[in-house]
């Protein structure tokens, strides 16, 4: 492997790549927090005892699929990067 190669694949990753994908996180959650928010309509009342945002009926798998999701996502980004490198070295 050459050395100079691997610090402009490191430079090119910190310096340019990765402000990007910080930057576009940061506007999709934006997006997501101005999509929730503009329904526009009055605020609900509840009656006694009711708790907003609580659902009576908890999806069971909810947090499975969430960590599911979370690992496919995850488990491609390193198999990418994977494949970058041993085809940028080798």
């Amino acid at each position: 492997m050459e050395v100079d190669g691997a610090q402009g694949l490191i430079w090119s990753l910190t310096i340019i790549v990765m402000p990007i994908l910080l930057g576009l996180a940061i506007a999709f959650g934006a997006y997501q927090t101005w999509k929730r928010r503009r329904t526009g309509g009055p605020p609900r009342r509840l009656p006694p005892g009711e708790i907003e945002n609580v659902d009576p009926n908890p999806d069971e798998n909810a947090q499975a699929r969430y960590m599911g999701k979370l690992g496919v996502i995850s488990t491609v980004v390193f198999v990418v990067a994977v494949i970058l490198i041993f085809v940028y070295f080798f």
